[in-house]
């Protein structure tokens, strides 16, 4: 694998192809990018031939850490609209906070906000200080991330009862945005396997 750095020239060159529509995240557009006989010199080579593993492996630990903090902001975003929830809806007399039930559910919610967050700033430290791990800290903190965004997503839908499974309703649409958490950057079962090969000291965990 090798990597460029391709420059735009003329109009003619390059065009954007089909722009689809996603299950969520309808701010971040997404679309084909078409280059028409573009040709790429042998100077514009990012690093040196067969060097772009090592590339993208840096831009990976970047990349990764970042749709982890993603990740970790639907997250919060799905506790707080359960949080606000339960203190507008009332039930047989009494909030939805007060209920036992209820509020345990909501503790184990705000637990794994707590425990995806320290997990993503450390990654980002590792990240600003170079540390060895760094890439396996960004690959481990994307994929609970991910996990994290789409079950406490899932779970505040839940909370929310009947109006949770509205489409204007915000919670929806939160749950809609956590799916892909777990696919770009590097889909969850391929995040597993290269876990599996980045062996980190127990000591830093």
């Amino acid at each position: 694998i090798s990597t460029f750095i391709v420059e735009i020239e003329e109009a003619e060159e390059f065009d954007v192809g089909t722009i689809y529509k996603k299950v969520g995240q309808a701010g971040s557009p997404l679309c084909e990018l078409n280059f028409n006989d573009l040709f790429v010199p042998e100077s514009a080579l990012l690093g040196y031939e067969n060097g772009g593993w090592k590339v993208l492996e840096r831009t990976l630990v970047h990349s990764r850490t970042q749709i982890a903090a993603l990740g970790l902001g639907i997250t919060r975003r799905a506790y707080d609209l359960v949080e606000k929830y339960s203190h507008e809806r009332q039930q047989f007399g009494k909030y939805l906070y007060e209920h036992q039930d209820y509020k345990d559910h909501m503790d184990v919610l705000a637990r794994q906000v707590q425990i995806l967050e320290h997990l993503v700033y450390r990654a980002a430290l590792k990240e600003e200080a170079g540390d060895q791990y760094a890439f396996a800290w960004a690959t481990l903190a994307k994929f609970v991330s991910g996990e994290t965004a789409v079950d406490v997503a899932k779970d505040a839908t839940l909370m929310h009862g009947g109006f949770g499974y509205i489409e204007d309703a915000v919670i929806s649409r939160v749950f809609r945005d956590s799916a892909v958490v777990r696919i770009y950057e590097g889909a969850a079962h391929i995040l597993k396997k290269i876990l599996l090969k980045h062996e980190m000291p127990i000591a830093l965990l």
